[in-house]
């Protein structure tokens, strides 16, 4: 499976074919011929810890480092434990990503990508983007999160 989140626009169905092509060669070249030491996925989340009021991440598979874009709103939300989620500011600092929001003095989970549409902002040196997360096992939501046009 490849992530495709950056192809293309409230849409299901990615314009840039091309990066489909890639990432799938990527993943074969990997899994198929041997090259282990290709970089063939985005970031994938390895741990989470709660840190001076801030949520820390880090991740694996980041060949040679982090891509955080700076873009709003930020793919990136936290809760406390009662579970209402509010956007968060994200910083890559020493190769982790530090959350935080003013509506939540104490975080405790994140979502990222767990909207109806998002632009992604996460990526590897390698421009492979992370694919949508959740740390939280909160009854999963429908309403107004997922993009189902009217028929």
């Amino acid at each position: 499976m490849v992530v495709i989140v950056d192809g293309g626009a409230e849409d299901a169905h990615p314009h840039s074919k091309d990066k489909v092509g890639h990432r799938l060669a990527l993943l074969a070249r990997n899994q198929v011929y041997g090259e282990h030491g290709l970089v063939c996925t985005g970031p994938k989340l390895k741990s989470v810890k709660q840190k001076n009021g801030m949520l820390e991440l880090s991740f694996e598979t980041i060949g040679s480092g982090l891509v955080l874009k700076e873009t709003l709103p930020s793919a990136f939300e936290v809760s406390s434990q009662e579970g209402s989620f509010f956007s968060a500011q994200a910083k890559l600092r020493h190769g982790k990503i530090l959350l935080s929001a003013d509506e939540v003095p104490g975080p405790k989970y994140v979502r990222y990508g767990w909207k109806k549409w998002f632009v992604p902002t996460l990526f590897n040196q390698a421009g492979l983007p992370a694919s949508p997360f959740r740390t939280d096992d909160f009854p999963r939501e429908t309403q107004g999160r997922y993009l189902f046009k009217d028929l």
